[in-house]
């Protein structure tokens, strides 16, 4: 397990679960830049948009992509929500969450 999942059924201390939100724009870039290089299939991309209204939008991004690490590519499947809400001429994310998985036998095919 990575020193800072935040898989919620694994760290049974709840006061834990806190430390590891990123909220800051330095700690959430810093955070980005220790993971893996990566190289994305567009073509396995797809975008679904389960609910919207005048006050935000939920948009929801599903694709594979190839984790290049230790000179051994591993594929691995991702989730991506955001939620938005409008702000002056355009939109603003509120909440990212990102789920990144082994790929399920339907997405090799």
């Amino acid at each position: 397990m990575r020193k800072e999942s935040h898989n919620l059924v694994r760290i049974r201390d709840e006061t834990m679960w806190v430390n590891y939100v990123k909220t800051s724009n330095l700690d959430i870039v810093s955070t980005l830049c220790k993971f893996p290089k990566t190289e994305h299939d567009r073509a396995s991309f797809k975008v679904d948009v389960p609910l919207t209204d005048s006050v935000y939008a939920i948009i929801v991004v599903n694709g594979l992509f190839t984790e290049n690490n230790n000179n051994k590519p591993l594929i691995r499947s991702f989730c991506r929500t955001f939620f938005i809400v409008p702000q002056s001429q355009g939109f603003v994310i509120v909440n990212d969450m990102l789920l990144v998985s082994n790929p399920s036998v339907c997405w090799l095919l």
